[in-house]
């Protein structure tokens, strides 16, 4: 579980840990010390920044010698409210590596890595493992050229990973989340949340816990393959950003 020690990694982390497996945090130190939910014992952290590909490689190691590792969730990510044509002038191309490297690079790193070491386990129910990646609504209908494009990004990889693994009993999923409670969404402006757009119906922020529950059953429902699944309430961006 790569960005575990937060936000909605936090929630899916516990309710993984409650449903009785052992999860493995893949994050950053920062990242874990701040935390503010108690995992209990069936949670082992792994000092992690999915950028670094070794550190990746040695996240997903640790997960296989607790076990065969049937499961991987990419949730690490960063934000970026920056316009293409900003106060300052165009985005930087610094700043876009940076968010492409963490959201796209971080999560097909760990997508590639958990899939090697999943095509050694045993079938079970027909299956060897699923890797379930997170993008965003914003990777849909973006209001954000660089956090937009890194999400779309994984959307775009999403197919054609679940049909390359399919010979390995492997699903890929990718959940793609709308505006929820998270330390990332209470950071930005009102401007910026107004930007992405409203939800048709609940009309509020998403509960980190909804967003553990999704996960949870992609996990367990193994005809869930191959799709970009949108939890976000119908929320789509608006035409013009102001």
């Amino acid at each position: 579980m790569t960005g575990g020690a937060s936000g909605l990694g936090a929630a899916t982390t516990q309710r993984l840990a409650a449903a009785g497996a052992t999860v493995v945090v893949a994050d950053l130190v920062s990242a874990w010390e701040r935390r503010t939910t108690d995992f209990g014992d069936e949670v082992r952290f792994v000092a992690t920044d999915v950028t670094a590909e070794d550190e990746v490689v040695a996240a997903v190691r640790a997960a296989v010698e607790l076990g065969e590792l049937r499961a991987a969730v990419a949730c690490a990510g960063i934000g970026h409210q920056g316009r293409l044509l900003g106060s300052r002038g165009p985005v930087d191309a610094a700043t876009v590596r940076r968010v492409m490297d963490v959201n796209f690079g971080g999560t097909v790193s760990l997508l590639g890595h958990a899939a090697d070491a999943m095509q050694h386990n045993e079938l079970r129910d027909g299956e060897r493992g699923v890797v379930v990646m997170v993008a965003s609504a914003a990777g849909l209908d973006s209001s954000s050229v660089a956090y937009g494009g890194s999400k779309a990004a994984v959307v775009g990889v999403t197919a054609a990973a679940a049909r390359e693994l399919s010979s390995r009993a492997i699903r890929v999923v990718t959940v793609a989340p709308g505006i929820f409670e998270t330390p990332m969404v209470a950071g930005m402006s009102e401007s910026a949340v107004a930007s992405v757009g409203r939800p048709a119906h609940p009309d509020r922020l998403g509960r980190p816990d909804e967003f553990a529950s999704f996960v949870a059953h992609i996990v367990e429902n193994a005809m869930i393959n191959g799709e970009v699944v949108r939890l976000d309430a119908a929320l789509r961006a608006p035409a013009v950003i102001q």
